[in-house]
């Protein structure tokens, strides 16, 4: 299991005046970061009063000696960083000194910074709380505002608005209403999240029941002046492969088109595939155009330009440049989204990629389709993004995902049940692995 985080803007307060809700969420973000810090003042105060950071020392001290072998016997650190009676005291103190904030909340933030205590320290040596008692850094402080985190105990589940197809209505509640007694109300707060394109899927599965809902969070953004839903949930991506599965989809490069996907011993073109890839070869030479053109009308800075003129220059160049990373990646995701969608519709379990090697990645159509003869340039083609887009997308579809490494960047895969080669395969060379035999001959 594997838990993700997705960012929903926060586009409305419903039944409630939005200014009043703003105004006490900004308030409750504000006592949030008290709340972490007084965490961590109360909780050094704890042990230095108790002369706990002396059994620190002790403790690093021994560890020392028996390091450079002056000490044969290991010590042990008989010390709580979080002992019940420490708890039981920091919930009394931060209630009485918080009592407009959610008691689930002031529960989330002790978690969090306990959770926090135990991490490593800068230099990769301690745990942070046995690094503050040997004072070899200080205690975190949070300087800014602090997500207000909340989960299914102060929040009810997400439905749909009926106006606006792509909006849910998030109920939470985060402000607690101070009464002499122990249960004293809440106020619910009622928003709408803006969810489009993946974030949208995300949401209609949480609240179909397939992805697990888990503890978000809150946050606002002072550039942008909104407030955001980090909405955490666990994909489920330890599910199992299809029942009954059809066999295995091998996906591969080669050269007189970019891509190949063959089911089941059939060729299957999917849309996202790329086509007779005209489209790849076109944005090629024209960025490659663009950037030829700039690098050869630049000469020399004029005295206007105050010796700026080759950084003005590059500019465009870096533009140029980004603009092929970023069309490469979005020709692989869309080939990597399709072919798992069609899996999954399909019904099969298993994905095969085999990825040229080193050595025969020149000869593929996506490395040289739109390249000028006689002049070097670096577009290339990220063939390792495809393994890594497909190695996630499938372990989040319940796929199994294989990589291959081809022998001569030539690919021939078929399909064999039992696992062992024909005659003419072994009679030209191919190897088989689990089902992908390949081959020198295209």
């Amino acid at each position: 299991m594997s838990v993700k985080t997705m960012r929903y803007e926060i586009v409305g307060w419903v039944g409630d005046d939005p200014k009043e809700s703003k105004s006490r969420w900004r308030a409750i973000s504000d006592d949030c970061r008290e709340i972490v810090n007084t965490i961590w003042q109360q909780w050094e105060v704890y042990h230095v009063t108790r002369g706990n950071d002396l059994i620190a020392r002790k403790y690093e001290s021994d560890l020392i000696a028996y390091r450079r072998k002056e000490s044969s016997v290991k010590p042990k650190l008989d010390l709580q960083f979080w002992p019940p009676e420490f708890s039981k005291q920091l919930r009394k103190h931060i209630n009485s000194r918080f009592p407009n904030v959610h008691s689930r909340t002031k529960d989330l933030l002790c978690n969090l910074t306990q959770q926090r205590m135990r991490g490593k320290d800068v230099e990769g040596r301690w745990n942070i709380w046995l690094a503050v008692l040997l004072n070899r850094q200080g205690r975190p402080n949070s300087t800014h505002h602090v997500p207000i985190p909340f989960d299914s105990q102060n929040s009810k589940p997400l439905k749909l608005v009926e106006e606006k197809y792509t909006n849910y209505t998030l109920a939470v509640n985060l402000t607690r209403v101070p009464s002499e007694g122990k249960n004293s109300p809440s106020i619910e707060d009622k928003v709408q999240l803006k969810a489009r394109g993946n974030g949208r899927v995300i949401v209609e599965r949480i609240v179909a029941g397939q992805y697990k809902f888990c503890g978000s969070s809150i946050v606002y953004h002072s550039g942008k002046n909104k407030w955001f839903c980090l909405l955490a949930y666990n994909n489920n991506s330890d599910l199992e492969p299809p029942a009954e599965p059809k066999g295995v989809a091998i996906l591969r490069s080669r050269q007189s088109e970019p891509w190949a996907l063959r089911v089941n011993g059939r060729n299957r073109w999917l849309d996202g595939m790329g086509g007779r890839g005209r489209h790849i070869a076109a944005a090629r030479v024209r960025l490659l155009t663009g950037r030829w053109s700039r690098q050869e009308n630049y000469r020399h800075a004029g005295s206007s330009n105050k010796g700026h003129g080759l950084r003005r220059a590059m500019q465009g160049v870096q533009r140029l440049s980004e603009g092929w990373k970023n069309f490469v990646k979005t020709c692989n995701h869309n080939l990597t989204s399709a072919i798992v969608k069609y899996c999954v519709e399909s019904r099969i379990a298993r994905i095969v990629y085999v990825q040229p090697t080193e050595a025969a990645k020149g000869t593929r159509y996506l490395s040289w389709a739109g390249k000028v003869p006689g002049r070097i340039d670096s577009t290339g083609w990220d063939w390792a993004q495809v393994a890594t887009m497909l190695g996630y997308k499938c372990k989040d579809a319940g796929v199994h995902f294989e990589l291959r490494k081809s022998a001569s960047g030539v690919v021939r895969s078929v399909e064999n049940a039992s696992g062992k080669a024909s005659r003419s395969q072994k009679r030209s060379g191919a190897v088989a692995v689990k089902g992908v035999a390949t081959a020198g001959v295209e």
